[in-house]
């Protein structure tokens, strides 16, 4: 959870209350190793695989229709251009290390 909390730059607690919740809909699932008692992995059950399939669909339509269709390769050009120098900015960065 710690891992995780930082990898999507949330609190601990703000985490912990989005995986209550998305477990109580059983789309993940909690588990304590049994190397290390105090961790807390979270894991994604079949259902939820499915509903992150179903909004990949969405999310990529709402992408196409409402971004993507109103550029043309001129614009996707730039935009790629733009896109990876914050790809290069970034891609040192650890967890944990990027400021707000």
């Amino acid at each position: 959870m710690n891992e995780l909390a930082g990898r999507i730059l949330a609190s601990k607690s703000g985490l912990t209350s989005v995986v209550d919740r998305v477990e109580e809909s059983a789309l993940v699932r909690r588990e304590r190793p049994p190397a290390d008692q105090r961790a807390v992995e979270v894991f994604i059950t079949p259902g939820g695989l499915e509903a992150l399939h179903a909004a990949r669909i969405v999310h990529r339509r709402g992408i196409q229709e409402h971004f993507a269709h109103h550029l043309d390769q001129r614009d996707l050009a730039a935009l790629a251009h733009t896109l990876e120098k914050v790809r290069v900015h970034v891609r040192p960065l650890r967890a944990g290390r990027v400021s707000r």
